[in-house]
Formats: structure tokens, sequence, C-alpha cells
């Protein structure tokens, strides 16, 4: 959770970046970027883009309005970020030849399983970090074979990447002894993590472009009940308070088709959504003659067109809480004696609501879910005669299925 918050903010700070003001800084591979104080803070600038070596080691680094470039070594920052390019760079450590030592590595991938490559004495190495997992550390060269290595001894020193990942079928399947590309690590981890990870997204993916492993836009169909207020209508203005219940209340069946876009560059678990839905709604009511009294049948289709923002709370288990409000455009077909014709209002409303979603399927993508939203005000006058004349409140429960 911690990793997802650190990559969150990185990804949020290119707005710091656009607003920033004049590039004084010279330098020849100067690039648009920012580093992570070991605070949390981010500061926009210019990043030196050296050889990997270098990369590894020390960050060069020059703020906006500024005219000369800082040396920051991976013990004085958590990392910085080529903003363009999407390549991220993150504070680490480990022993190298029997030393402790700390670097700056390349984020290739970040998730439950993380991979990780930087320069160092003249090799290329690949770092694999689990949550709750001593890392493994895997050079470059043990993934090819080699006459200058003895077969069996190669292999063994592969065998701890492959026991991580033996838990996942996908990974497992691309992982070739023969020999491995950096681009085949991705994939390999990239299967793990769709395969095993609970979070949403299941992984962050850096490189030439910063891509998450979570479909942006998931659609949705859904069925419940609304209870309305129902308007009883008087022929000749408006109530006096001599009749008895002016207004009631009646449950009506609904059905509804949306998308769930998420949004993990704001914050993980946030989505907007967007939903239409479907009311038939048919009552017996009194209708009003000199205070006499009438009962008649009314009918009318309502339409209601919803947008609104979301938090799925971020549990790491299937079973994740749900908040979200928004507003909502109403608008009706009324039915009377074999035609329909369309409301004389459409107007907006305000909703707030709680729900429960489980996670469904392999990569737990899909979702099964439970809502109820209370609409506070149901601004709507003399509404096909199903809306009082004042702020009446509306509730909605619904099932459905998110794919």
């Amino acid at each position: 959770m911690r990793r997802h918050t650190l990559f969150l903010l990185l990804l949020l700070a290119p707005l710091l970046v656009g607003g920033a003001g004049s590039r004084l800084c010279a330098q020849k591979n100067a690039k648009e970027g920012f580093v992570l104080l070991v605070g949390g803070d981010t500061i926009p600038g210019l990043v030196d883009d050296r050889v990997a070596s270098s990369k590894s080691q020390v960050c060069y680094f020059c703020r906006h309005g500024e005219d000369t470039f800082r040396a920051y070594t991976p013990a004085e920052i958590l990392g910085y970020f080529f903003l363009h390019e999407g390549r991220l760079f993150v504070s680490r450590q480990q022993t190298m030849g029997g030393t402790p030592v700390k670097f700056f590595a390349e984020c290739l991938l970040a998730g439950r399983l993380s991979l990780y490559t930087f320069e160092w004495d003249a090799h290329t190495y690949y770092l694999w970090e689990q949550d709750g997992y001593a890392p493994i550390l895997v050079d470059a060269e043990w993934l090819t074979a080699s006459p200058y290595m003895v077969e069996d001894e190669r292999l063994a020193l592969l065998d701890p990447l492959y026991q991580t990942i033996y838990a996942s079928p996908a990974a497992t399947a691309r992982f070739h002894t023969s020999g491995m590309t950096r681009e085949q690590l991705v994939g390999l981890a990239r299967a793990w993590n769709s395969e095993l990870s609970t979070e949403e997204p299941p992984y962050l993916e850096f490189g030439h472009r910063t891509r998450s492993a979570q479909r942006p836009a998931r659609f949705k169909v859904f069925a419940g009940a609304v209870n309305m207020p129902v308007c009883y209508q008087m022929e000749g203005g408006t109530y006096s308070g001599s009749d008895p219940f002016p207004y009631g209340r009646a449950w009506a069946l609904r059905v509804g088709v949306g998308c769930d876009v998420y949004l993990p560059r704001v914050f993980e678990g946030f989505m907007f959504q967007g939903e239409l839905t479907f009311t038939p709604f048919s009552a017996t009511i009194p209708e009003y003659h000199d205070h006499e009294a009438t009962m008649v049948q009314e009918k009318s289709h309502v339409f209601n067109l919803t947008a609104g923002l979301a938090y799925e709370v971020p549990t790491g288990i299937r079973l994740r809480p749900l908040v979200r409000a928004g507003v909502g455009f109403v608008a009706s077909v009324a039915q009377s004696k074999g035609r329909y014709e369309w409301g004389d209002n459409f107007n907006l409303n305000l909703y707030a609501g709680l729900g429960l979603s489980y996670r469904i399927g392999r990569r737990q993508q899909q979702a099964v879910f439970l809502t109820a939203d209370y609409k506070p005000m149901c601004a709507v006058r003399q509404f096909n005669r199903f809306f009082g004349d004042n702020f009446q409140p509306i509730l909605d429960v619904a099932i459905g299925y998110r794919f």
C-alpha cells in the first residue's frame, strides 16, 4: 500500500511541473522531471539524463528558476523521475561484493512483485521485490547460457527467482532458462501481478510511458428498487391543508446501465461513475375535484442520468466498501389514454450513497456490487403527478455486475 501511494504521488507531480517558471539551467541532456525528497515532497525541475552507470550513483537536478545543478545521492532523496518518458528511479540498498551500498534503480514495474534494474561495476542487475520477502538480485549474465559459466551453477543462481514466481502459472510459463531479455522479464512480472495481485490496478508499469494494468473504463448493469414520493393531484389550485394525505410514497422497479472510469493517477480506488436508469411506474392515486376524491390509474416512465465520483476502499481483499456522490438529471414520459407524452419538467437532483463490491474472476477486475443511494432533494414540481411540489427525498437500492 505504501508503495502504491509513493507512485501515485509521483504521477501527480506533473501538475507542479506544468506551472513552473523559467528554465535557466543549461545542461546538454537535461530533461523535465522532479525529485522526491525523503519527507515525501516533490520538487519540479530539470534532471540530467546521464549514462546508465551514472544514473545509478547520483542524480544531477536543477530547480526551475535556478542556473546550477545539484548532485543528489541515493542517501539524500527517495528517487527521481523523467516526466515525458515516464522513467522512475528509486533509492535502494543491497550488498554488493560483501559491502552494503545504496544506489538508484530504475523501476520497470511496481506491484506486489516489483522489478527494478540498475548498473553496477559494469554489470546489469535486476532486483525483484515482493512484500514480506527478501529481495532477489539477478545478474543479467545469469539469464543467458554462457561458455564462461557452468550451466548447473547458472540455473542454481536463477532458482530463487523461479521459487518466487512459482505460485503463478502464467508467470512460470514465461520463465525460460535458455535466456530472457529485459522485455521478457517485465512480461513475467506483469503476468504474476495480473494473476495474483488483489490491488487495483494490479501493477504500474514504467518506461517509455507509464501505464496501468487496469482497463480505465468498466461497464456495468444493475437492477433494484426506488422509493419515490407520489403527489395526489388536485383540480383548481394547490393543496389548502384541509384535505388529508396530499402526498404518499411507493416502491417501483428500476433497471440501469453504467460505466465506471478508474482514476488511479488521482488516488487509488477513485473513479468517475456515469449511470442511466429506467423506472416504469404505475400507481392508483386519488384525484381531487372540489375536495371529492376519485381514484385514477397513473403511469409514467422515469429516466435518470447521473454523473458522480466514487471511492472504493482498497482493502487488499475481495470485499471492498464504496462511497459515492453526484448529480442526476431526471425526465419522464407519461402514459395517458394510450398516448405517451414527455413530462413538463426536467430537473436536477443530488445523491449520496454507500455500497459494497465483491471482486470476482482470476484477475479480480470484475465485481458484483450492492448500492444504496439517498437523494435528499428531489426538486421536481408537479412532475407527472408522481413527485411533490416541494422537496421530497428518494431512496434507491440496487444490485449489479461490473465487467
